[in-house]
């Protein structure tokens, strides 16, 4: 079995990570290695899809084998990956940055990248979070980034630090040539819940609505009402 070492991260006592830090969360990242940090709502694994093989040590990490979602820091850098259309923006307008993962079409450029690495046909899961540790990360990388949930044997979200590490470092013994590894610890998340998950469906001449593939933080009914609200960002469509 080979020698390794996670090396843990400290926040400030605005809950963020130093520049210095960032910079090192970012090597490790782009030269494949995963990182244990604090969601919006539990501990989950970090990874830069972009990097070979790295999908496939998150999902190990994770525990599971369905598809990876990505964070993203806005609207923006979504847009260079995915495609949103009128309803879909007004809920993430409404409800993000927040615990809510929303399925989505990739534009043609990364369809493939995305059904390789995040093991989807033509959509893919993302979040804007409001973890600031989360979104600093992304926007520093400038790039999506993995950051699924590490769940244990039963199917639970780690909460605690502690139970959280020991497996993650556990998971990580299994590899021939464990990867680099960061971990960064918090007292408390935003949410109690998980995230939601939902897609927006439409239909010709039939109002959009909201599908849940998985209940969590937010309410389905006001994903629902969130369709028909007006939102700046649309005025973009009009012009």
């Amino acid at each position: 079995m080979s020698h390794f070492r996670i090396q843990e991260l400290y926040l400030t006592q605005g809950d963020s990570l130093t520049l210095d830090n960032l910079y090192r969360v970012r090597y490790v990242l782009n030269a494949g290695g995963v990182c244990l940090l604090p969601s919006d709502t539990c501990y989950a694994v970090a990874g830069a899809p972009l990097v070979q093989n790295v999908s496939d040590r998150v999902r190990v990490l994770r525990g599971g084998n369905e598809p990876l979602p990505v964070s993203v820091d806005s609207l923006t850098m979504l847009d260079r990956w995915g495609q949103l259309s009128c309803p879909e923006r007004r809920v993430v307008d409404t409800h993000c940055p927040g615990p809510i993962t929303m399925v989505c079409e990739a534009r043609a450029h990364v369809a493939h990248f995305v059904s390789d690495r995040l093991g989807t046909c033509g959509t893919f899961g993302f979040r804007i979070p409001d973890s600031i540790v989360e979104r600093d990360i992304v926007s520093f990388l400038d790039v999506p980034v993995t950051t699924c949930a590490l769940r244990d044997l039963s199917g639970q979200v780690c909460k605690n630090f502690d139970d959280a590490i020991d497996l993650f470092r556990g998971r990580l013994s299994e590899f021939e040539d464990p990867p680099l590894a960061l971990a960064i610890k918090r007292h408390s998340f935003a949410y109690s819940d998980v995230s939601t998950v939902i897609s927006v469906k439409s239909k010709a001449h039939e109002p959009p609505q909201v599908q849940v593939i998985r209940e969590g933080a937010i309410d389905t009914k006001a994903l629902q009402k969130s369709i028909s609200d007006f939102v700046f960002s649309e005025f973009e469509d009009w012009t």
